[in-house]
Parts: C-alpha cells; structure tokens; sequence
C-alpha cells in the first residue's frame, strides 16, 4: 500500500487506479473522479463525497459509513 495524503486531491485522482486499503476517513473529496479505482477496503467514513464518481470503481468492503453520498454517481 502506498503513502496516500487524503489531503492532496489531484495526487488521489492520479493514484485512481489502485487505493485499496487506504484511509480517506473524514476528508473533503466533493467533486472527485475515482472512476474505474481499484477501492477494495477503502476507508470513505464520514468523508464529505458530494458529486463524486466511482463508475465502474471495485468497492468491496469499502467504508461509506456516515459519509456524505448526495449525488454520488456510482
């Protein structure tokens, strides 16, 4: 797994292809284009995803508990 800065949005969308495991837990990704990601065991809890899009990203096992999912488009 690699060293992944939750804080930095453009190293994310880079990084798109493989974030498994990370932990993105209470960070602001509203907008974010995580398509096609490889998300598996992700930690999305309470992160705000407002107008994100994961089309077509491998989810399993990700965390979305308590985080804001208002026109995700999966």
């Amino acid at each position: 797994m690699a060293i992944i800065d939750k804080n930095d949005r453009a190293g994310l969308e880079r990084s798109k292809t493989n974030l498994a495991g990370e932990n993105l837990s209470g960070a602001n990704l509203d907008g974010i284009d995580l398509s096609s990601g490889i998300l598996v065991s992700t930690n999305f809890s309470g992160a705000s995803l407002k107008n994100s899009k994961f089309v077509g990203a491998k989810l399993i096992t990700a965390d979305f508990t308590k985080a804001d999912l208002n026109q995700i488009d999966f």
